[in-house]
C-alpha cells in the first residue's frame, strides 16, 4: 500500500504519493527504514456475514458501525505526522500526567504485551498466558468470534508461526498517534537471535472500559474467505503488494470539517494485475463523505500490481487512514 503520510490537509494516511521511492507497506508502516512484507488478512472459514452497497459499489460489513465509536495488520509503518516530543530541560524536571499521556501509556502496555506473546499481527485467543483476560487487551467483538470459531484461531496462529520465525524478541513501542477515539501504535518487533526488526501499525480504539486493540478477525476473514473463492490474493509472504504510482490523496471534506470529525478509515481494495482499484470492502467507515471520497481517490489512483513468482496478479489491498481536522 504506501507509506503513512501526513497530507496538505493535515491528515495521515497510508497511500504512497507517487515518485516517493518508498517500498510499499500492507497497512500502515514507518517511512524511516525499507518495508518488510507483512499479511494483512487471513482465508479461514467463518460464519458469512451479511453485508449491503453503498453508492459506487462500495461493500460495508453488516457488523461494523458507521460512526466513530467503533484496523490486521501489516507491514514497516512510515509517519509524516509531526510528532510531539517531551523534551527533558534537566534530570530534575518532571512532567505532568495527563488523560492522554496516561492512554497512550495505557495503549503502549497493552501493544507490548501483545507483541511480546506473538499475538500481533495475528490475535489469537490460544496463546494468551493462563488466567489473562484477552477482554482487557482486545475489541469485544473479535474476542466473541474466536471463542465461537476455534478453528478460525488455530489457523491464525499457524499463520503466524509460518510468516514469523521462533525465537526470543524485542517489542518496542516508537510512537503512538491518537484521532478521537481511534489511535495507532507504532511497533517495532525485533528478532533478537536473527537481528532482524519489523515495524507494524497496531489499531485501538477507545471504550468506556479503556483502549482495546481492533484485529477486526471477523471482517478480514469474511473478506480472505471470498478473495480465496475468487482466486485473489491477500498479502503474505511471497507475495509483493501493489504499489501506488499516480493519483490523489484523501479529501476532507466540508461537512467533516463542519463538526471537527476524526478517526480511522480502514477498507481493502482489489487492485487488478493491470494496475487499476475498485470493489473497496469497508471495515472501519468514516461519516461525513469521507468514505465515499477516500473510494473515489483509490479508483482514481495508478498502481503497480501485486507480484508473485514474477508474475502480475490481482491482489487486496488494505488501506488504513487516520483522519484529523486541518490545522489551522
Amino acid at each position: 500500500m504506501g507509506v503513512l503520510r501526513k497530507g496538505t490537509d493535515g491528515n495521515v494516511g497510508t497511500l504512497q504519493e507517487a515518485g516517493s521511492g518508498d517500498s510499499p507497506t500492507p497497512v500502515c508502516h514507518c517511512a524511516s527504514r525499507p518495508a518488510t512484507v507483512l499479511p494483512c488478512a487471513v482465508s479461514w472459514h467463518g460464519s458469512r456475514m451479511k453485508t449491503r452497497r453503498l453508492p459506487g459499489g462500495i461493500r460495508r460489513h453488516g457488523t461494523v458501525r458507521t460512526d466513530m465509536t467503533l484496523l490486521m495488520p501489516i507491514r514497516l509503518l512510515r509517519l509524516g505526522l509531526p510528532l510531539l516530543v517531551s523534551s527533558w530541560l534537566s534530570a530534575c524536571v518532571s512532567l505532568p500526567v495527563t488523560p492522554m499521556s496516561m492512554a497512550k501509556d495505557e495503549m503502549a502496555e497493552k501493544a507490548k504485551f501483545l507483541c511480546l506473546h506473538g499475538m500481533v499481527p495475528f490475535t489469537t485467543l490460544s496463546r494468551f498466558p493462563e488466567g489473562g483476560r484477552p477482554e482487557d487487551y482486545v475489541r469485544a467483538e473479535d474476542v466473541a468470534y474466536l471463542r465461537a470459531h476455534p478453528e478460525v484461531d488455530e489457523g491464525l496462529a499457524k499463520r503466524f508461526d509460518a510468516e514469523f520465525p521462533p525465537g526470543p524478541v524485542q517489542c518496542e513501542v516508537t510512537s503512538t498517534h491518537v484521532a478521537g477515539d481511534s489511535a495507532i501504535v507504532l511497533l517495532r518487533r525485533t528478532h533478537l537471535e536473527k537481528g532482524v526488526s519489523q515495524d507494524t501499525g497496531v489499531p485501538f480504539f477507545g471504550t468506556p472500559a479503556g483502549w482495546r486493540h481492533s484485529a477486526f478477525v471477523p471482517e478480514m476473514t469474511e473478506i480472505g474467505f471470498r478473495a480465496a473463492q475468487q482466486n485473489i490474493e491477500l498479502l503474505r509472504s511471497g507475495v509483493t503488494p501493489p504499489k501506488k504510482v499516480s493519483g490523489p490523496g484523501f479529501p476532507y471534506t466540508h461537512a467533516a470539517e463542519k463538526v471537527q470529525a476524526q478517526g480511522l478509515l480502514y477498507m481493502m481494495c482489489l487492485v487488478t494485475r493491470q494496475g487499476t482499484a475498485g470493489n473497496c470492502e469497508i471495515i472501519k467507515a468514516m461519516p461525513y463523505g469521507l468514505t465515499e471520497e477516500a473510494v473515489a481517490a483509490v479508483r482514481a489512483s495508478r498502481f503497480q500490481p501485486a507480484m508473485l513468482d514474477g508474475q502480475p496478479v490481482d491482489a487486496m489491498l488494505p488501506i488504513m487512514y487516520l483522519f484529523r481536522p486541518p490545522s489551522r
